[in-house]
């Protein structure tokens, strides 16, 4: 990394240290501050109604947005927060040379199979084409969580968001997870059982992630009646009463029910973004839809499927560059 390189993030990371902590002190006026930044980090990707939108958010003591914000700065590591906030925004400005704006260019497209040999090695390229975040999901990356956390503390300039399910959640994992800093995880929750035992289930995986002040969220996909229950005021309050932050909602249509799940799912989004609503930010697959075009226009992100499970949750190439 250069020396412009360094300073530049030096000046995010002192910038963001300073909104996490204003943020306690002044929300209201420290979110705007911060929705500023995200803005200029982000001009080239959003456009203004949408931005406008977030701005009112960030402003609104009883919005969704404002508690989920405020409930974060609260319960999550501010070792953690510091680190993520630094690296995405740093992603943003970092600007690839010509040769290496080229090789990415000319990178085959398609189907890459995910290889942990080689995770190292495809997160070293990415560096060097100017790209600091990885998505790594699928059936259990986590399976090869040894190797990841390695990569994830040799690069600690990069963030990587890791699906996890919820039989890796451990107090091991949580404290590895703590201490690399740059993890964001998302448990996937398992609505194939009983609501009760799923219920069960969930609270104690997310007790141990917020014991460790990790930054999490969770998946649920919906194609149930059972599953449906994920989308119930009461699951809500117990997953942002153990510290969940997000949360991703998937209606598929080899469901027992597609039509009544995606209506389910689309009046629990519309539900979130009243007065009411939990500090908990709900996204259905629209959104994770806007959200992954986004940083495909962008150039700045790294998404690498663990096998072709993942076609459950996501419609997309098995790994790509984007």
């Amino acid at each position: 990394m250069n020396f412009d390189s360094v300073m530049k993030r030096a000046a995010i990371g002192a910038t963001v240290d300073l909104a996490l902590r204003k943020i306690v002190e002044d929300p209201r006026r420290s979110m705007k501050h911060a929705v500023d930044l995200f803005s200029y980090m982000t001009e080239d990707l959003f456009g203004e109604s949408i931005m406008s939108k977030i701005r009112r958010e960030a402003e609104n003591p009883r919005s969704c947005f404002y508690r989920m914000i405020t409930s974060m700065v609260r319960n999550v590591d501010h070792f953690i927060l510091k680190t993520v906030g630094t690296n995405m925004c740093y992603n943003r400005i970092a600007i690839p040379s010509d040769p290496e704006r080229v090789a990415v260019e000319n990178r085959p497209k398609g189907s890459l199979p995910f290889s942990p040999d080689r995770l190292s090695e495809k997160v070293t390229s990415a560096k060097e084409a100017g790209i600091y975040f990885f998505v790594l999901c699928g059936c259990r990356p986590l399976r090869f969580r040894e190797r990841i956390l390695d990569i994830c503390r040799k690069n600690r300039d990069c963030v990587f968001y890791i699906a996890a399910d919820g039989n890796d959640i451990n107090e091991a994992l949580a404290g590895e997870v703590a201490k690399a800093g740059n993890i964001i995880l998302s448990v996937r929750i398992n609505t194939r059982i009983e609501p009760e035992k799923m219920v069960a289930e969930c609270s104690r995986f997310f007790q141990i992630l917020k014991k460790q002040k990790c930054l999490f969220g969770y998946i649920a996909e919906i194609g149930s009646t059972t599953a449906k229950s994920c989308c119930s005021d009461g699951f809500i309050n117990c997953m942002a009463k153990y510290g969940c932050l997000f949360g991703w909602y998937y209606a598929v249509e080899q469901g027992d029910q597609p039509g009544a799940c995606r209506l389910a799912v689309n009046r629990l989004i519309k539900y979130s973004l009243t007065s009411r609503s939990k500090p908990l930010l709900l996204l259905g697959s629209e959104t994770d839809r806007m959200i992954l075009n986004r940083f495909v226009s962008g150039g700045r992100c790294y998404l690498i499927f663990s096998d072709k499970k993942i076609k459950r949750h996501c419609r997309t190439p098995q790994a790509r560059w984007c």
